[in-house]
């Protein structure tokens, strides 16, 4: 029985650790490198910041997104815009040169036409509203998760080793009863 909780504890743990990996990663990408869009193994994720994707697409949902080797038309793209911004948006057109015109559903007009290769990735699934707490501009929310996280681990830890004390007190018990019989 005591080897679940603390398999629990080592996979949460194993967790945390990589969100502070990959946390730590993006950072210095983003800072050393001035990556503005750092991609691990062609994957990389993003929050919606905009409703220019209603419905598809809603303001703090984090998307995950991947690298293709090609894209097609209806695909839900990341790209980095002139502000040095991800934009994701669908493609509504690829001319014969490779030119990609995007546009957001919730948009009235498309986007400027631009080089495939400017595409980051495919939008490939969402986690709706996980932005609120893991957010670029605010990385408090991921701070506050791991330490929500760490504390409940430490805490979980803490009252197996009082029951593991309160045992070992009672075996104690019984036995200094027992020689004293």
């Amino acid at each position: 029985m005591k080897r679940k909780p603390k398999i629990l504890r080592i996979i949460l743990l194993a967790i945390i650790s990589c969100v502070i990996g990959i946390a730590i990663y993006n950072i210095n990408a983003k800072m050393l490198l001035r990556d503005s869009y750092p991609m691990i193994e062609g994957f990389a994720t993003n929050v919606i910041l905009s409703g220019s994707m209603e419905p598809e697409l809603s303001v703090d949902d984090m998307i995950v997104v991947h690298e293709q080797d090609s894209y097609n038309t209806d695909d839900i793209v990341v790209f980095i815009d002139k502000g040095n911004v991800p934009v994701a948006h669908r493609i509504i057109s690829i001319d014969d040169s490779n030119n990609v015109t995007t546009k957001g559903d919730a948009n009235n007009t498309p986007d400027k036409a631009f080089d495939a290769k400017n595409i980051k990735g495919k939008v490939i699934f969402k986690i709706p509203k996980l932005g609120i707490f893991i957010n670029d501009y605010t990385k408090i929310g991921l701070v506050v998760l791991v330490v929500i996280l760490l504390v409940i681990s430490f805490i979980r830890e803490a009252k197996g080793r009082d029951k593991d004390k309160d045992k070992i007190k009672s075996l104690q018990d019984e036995i200094n009863r027992l020689k004293q019989q």
